[in-house]
């Protein structure tokens, strides 16, 4: 092995070296290349540098024998601050290095911040809804209990729910005052209520809770007091707590509010407490609404019905710290079964963080992993130009090594520039993921608590930490290669050692980029054609030009619409003064506008059919609609006819259903004429009309039966208005046209179709752009990796190219040459991504609409497209070789 440089010219280095000081030794290196390297940018040649430096730095042998002069414990320190200042000068010397080449600096941080500001927009989405705690006290001894129906798996209707069901009062408490596993247990639901004194009417949402919940919780009003156990249950006081943003809007946070009323179906409810601003309680059914309720009630002090049969409550319980998961289990089956063993009830309990992130945690799991591949692709085109930088730097690097530099100082010097670009990338990714963790939350689905989603402590930590964790990674293997020949003929062996090595872990890099981008853009690809399919497909209705009313008559004591008679009159009224205004073609109605929401289904007899021969009962969505509707709303006729004005109260009682419900209850017969019972009423069937999707167009389609509204006259009526102009300016024409002659009567919604079609596939395109955004963004990445390695290995055998042109080599088959060596990694790198994407595609089937997850046209068409672009990635930079001047590289020679 060949002795350093600098131990033949330079020996008087050599007793520093053999002190044993290599923190010194190595500091004083530091200095003396740093001078050389100035001194040669100042125009000085290297050996009249390396001398000048010498001269400047003086006698090293005296600066040893110093050293080794003071006593030992002064050594100690100043081995410290040595060791200190070394980093210092360090990161100095990284400052201007990095400086010094501003078009590396630049494209550095502007790849690696945006790898970092995704991944850390994802974060904080996944931080803020599926990693941070509850805002309960003790979230997690925090149950969800689950009513189940074990009979309902064999039900093709009601198989998805048997076990999710709430619970009834009846079961509450029976379950509060007879359970021994739990510290306490809560119910809560939701009811409407007709809100007036303070402006036209509203039909608002309000909370109904037990006297038991909020102490549950831990939350601690902040005013006034919760409800008491006597304000629970019919007959009892009527009491009112109000949330924190409903007090600071409407009573403008006036401390004084406690005691006063406010009129609520018409009845007077005293105010009593106000809740905390940062109480939150999701709702696990329906439509999973985040947002605050206005108002809380107690159950049942509104005269609402609390009957066994009426399952309305999602109950929570607090476990006992000696209790288990399976005790309680079982003691809360038999509670909930109680002693009608034939209902075949029991009990399912959920960790209430489980219940809560049910169905959207593997969503955000699968956009956060998605982020964290495009910031690894990011990290291998940072280690490209690293390996590209090594060309440019090996002079620099071989003057420390003939002065002297070990490899860990080396290794220590470029690392330390890695980790400054992976900080200083990370201050421009939190800037990038302010605005992407905005952006994602205005895309977003309603999530648990993502409008607290923001600026945190973990997210900053996080993203420092993935900055200094991607520095070290893009890093330390260039690091290693650029200071892996020290002390073995660096300055002459690097040259030829370099280029294969580097070629093939650039080769390397450039397949594990494209397998990356590959896995993305099948993803991507799955969910557009998801898309596609599901913006496809078919309501059920012709959707142009419609718009939604919809209103909801106070019941209440004294209401005027109490009665049903009175209803009808109302909502003929209605239609009559709606279809008068301007613009207005049609106006028809139904109690549930499609593409609205989870319908109530109910249980049918149906004549002929027997539950215990077909294994469950009949359910069906029953909504009730104006004569007229099917013409109106553009649904077919399939069989008999449709619902008239003959069809009123006092004539027998008829129904239209859906073709999906005649296939099911009447197969390969015709369901005119069936005969249904439902409830105390026996209903005929006298049509069949086509499928109309009243969930959303991505839910199965349910059985559906269509009854008069002069025959089950609704409380709630949705206004189907078809209009000639733009639905939406048409809007505030049609809430004055309903308060004209109804002024008492709140309005619950105004909408247009359009507007619930796109709210209905929120979710899904949440999930798709943000996948596309990523993959895009992997694609680009990948291509600029795979043009960058080209045009650098183009450069490098420039001289190669122009010889063998000399010796008659021609240009096509120099430029097949170099596409072969280059198209290799990309294909390899698209195999590998084919097998990874077919791999992980189980985790995206579940979010996919009528296409699967292994879906060969996708498939198919990503790989040829990645294919092309990395041949024209290839191609491009490749033409310089037919510019290669054979004589000119000739003379060089």
């Amino acid at each position: 092995m060949k002795r350093p440089r600098w131990r033949k010219e330079f020996p008087w280095l050599q007793g520093l070296h053999a002190t044993g000081l290599g923190d010194i030794d190595d500091e004083f290196r530091h200095h003396l290349a740093e001078c050389v390297d100035a001194l040669v940018e100042s125009g000085m040649s290297r050996e009249e540098a390396e001398c000048e430096a010498l001269r400047r730095f003086g006698d090293g042998e005296r600066f040893r024998q110093d050293c080794m002069g003071v006593s030992e414990d002064a050594r100690k320190g100043h081995r410290r601050t040595v060791a200190f200042g070394s980093l210092l000068q360090d990161v100095r010397f990284a400052f201007r290095t990095l400086r010094r080449r501003p078009l590396f600096t630049t494209v550095t941080l502007l790849t690696l911040g945006l790898g970092i500001g995704a991944t850390t927009a994802m974060f904080s989405v996944v931080e803020g809804v599926l990693l941070r705690p509850l805002p309960y006290e003790r979230p997690g001894e925090l149950v969800q209990i689950w009513q189940t129906y074990p009979r309902w798996r064999t039900n093709q209707q009601l198989a998805q729910m048997w076990d999710r069901n709430v619970l009834s009062y009846p079961d509450f408490r029976r379950f509060w005052e007879r359970q021994t596993s739990f510290e306490d247990v809560g119910i809560y639901g939701s009811t409407a209520v007709t809100f007036s004194g303070r402006g036209n009417p509203e039909r608002l949402s309000a909370g109904l809770a037990s006297h038991s919940l909020f102490a549950l919780l831990g939350i601690r009003p902040a005013l006034g007091r919760t409800f008491l156990p006597e304000e629970e249950g019919r007959g009892a006081p009527q009491v009112v707590v109000l949330t924190h943003a409903f007090w600071l809007e409407r009573f403008g946070g006036d401390p004084g509010v406690l005691g006063r009323s406010i009129s609520l179906d018409g009845v007077p409810f005293t105010i009593v407490g106000v809740l905390p601003a940062a109480f939150r309680l999701r709702t696990l059914e329906g439509d999973g609404d985040t947002s605050q309720r206005p108002f809380w009630i107690p159950i049942g002090s509104n005269g609402s019905s609390l009957g066994p049969e009426d399952h309305a409550f999602e109950a929570i319980g607090r476990l006992k710290p000696d209790a288990t998961m399976a005790q309680a289990t079982q003691e809360a089956d038999a509670l909930i079964r109680g002693d009608r063993e034939s209902l075949a009830k029991g009990a399912r309990l959920v960790p209430r963080f489980e219940a809560e992130t049910a169905g959207i945690d593997t969503p955000l799991v699968v956009l956060f992993a998605a982020s964290l591949l495009l910031l690894c692709i990011a990290c291998g085109n940072i280690s490209l130009l690293f390996l590209g930088e090594a060309t440019t730097r090996r002079d620099k690097i071989a003057t420390r090594v003939a002065l002297g530099a070990g490899r860990t100082r080396i290794l220590r010097q470029l690392l330390t520039e890695s980790v400054l670009l992976g900080l200083a990338a990370s201050a421009l990714g939190v800037a990038l993921a302010l605005v992407g963790t905005r952006v994602t939350a205005a895309m977003a689905p309603p999530l648990p608590r993502l409008d607290e989603v923001g600026v945190s402590g973990a997210m900053l930590l996080f993203t420092a930490t993935v900055g200094v964790a991607t520095g070290a990674i893009f890093g330390v293997v260039p690091s290693f290669i650029l200071s892996g020949r020290v002390g073995r003929g660096f300055t002459r062996s690097f040259r030829s050692t370099r280029s294969r090595r580097d070629s093939r872990l650039q080769h390397l890099v450039v397949s594990l980029e494209v397998a990356l981008t590959v896995v993305l853009l099948i993803s991507g690809g799955l969910l557009i054609r998801s898309l596609a399919f599901l913006l496809a497909t078919d309501p059920g209705f012709q959707q142009e030009h419609l718009a939604e009313v919809r209103v909801s008559f106070p019941l209440h004591e004294g209401s005027t619409y109490r009665s049903s008679e009175t209803r009808l009159q109302a909502l003929l009224a209605l239609q009559s003064t709606l279809d008068a205004v301007p613009g207005v073609s049609q106006v028809t109605g139904a109690s549930a506008f499609p593409l609205s929401g989870v319908p109530s289904f109910f249980s049918l007899k149906i004549e002929g059919w027997d539950p215990e021969t077909e294994g469950y009962t009949p359910h069906s969505f029953i909504p009730s609609v104006f004569p007229g509707y099917f013409r109106a709303m553009g649904i077919p006729l399939m069989a008999g006819r449709t619902l008239t004005d003959e069809d009123r109260q006092g004539a027998p009682m008829v129904a239209v259903v859906s073709e999906s419900m005649a296939r099911r209850f009447w197969p390969g017969h015709s369901a005119l004429g069936a005969r249904i019972v439902w409830g105390r009423d026996t209903v005929s069937v006298v049509g069949v009309v086509g499928d109309v999707r009243y969930e959303s167009l991505a839910a199965e389609i349910r059985p559906t039966m269509y009854v008069s509204i002069q025959q089950r006259i609704p409380s709630r009526m949705s206004f189907v208005v078809r209009t000639e102009i733009e639905p939406g300016v048409i809007l505030p024409q049609l809430r004055e046209a309903v308060w004209s002659i109804a002024p008492e009567v709140p309005i619950t919604r105004t909408n247009t179709v359009d507007a619930l079609v796109s709210a209905s596939t929120r979710s899904e395109r949440f999930r798709t752009v943000v996948m596309v955004l990523l993959a895009v963004c992997a694609a680009l990445l990948a291509t600029s990796g795979v043009f960058g390695v080209t045009a650098r290995n183009v450069t490098r055998r420039y001289r190669e190219f122009g010889i063998r042109k000399a010796l008659g080599a021609s240009d096509r088959t120099l430029v097949g040459a170099l596409l072969r060596a280059t198209l290799l990694p990309g294909i390899v790198g698209v195999g590998l991504g084919l097998g990874g994407a077919y791999g992980t595609s189980r985790y995206l089937s579940g979010l996919l609409f009528g296409v699967g997850a292994k879906d060969p046209l996708t498939f198919l068409v990503v790989c040829g497209v990645t294919l092309a672009t990395v041949y024209v990635a290839t191609l491009v930079p490749s033409a310089r070789v037919r510019a290669a001047d054979p004589a000119e590289v000739l003379r060089t020679e």
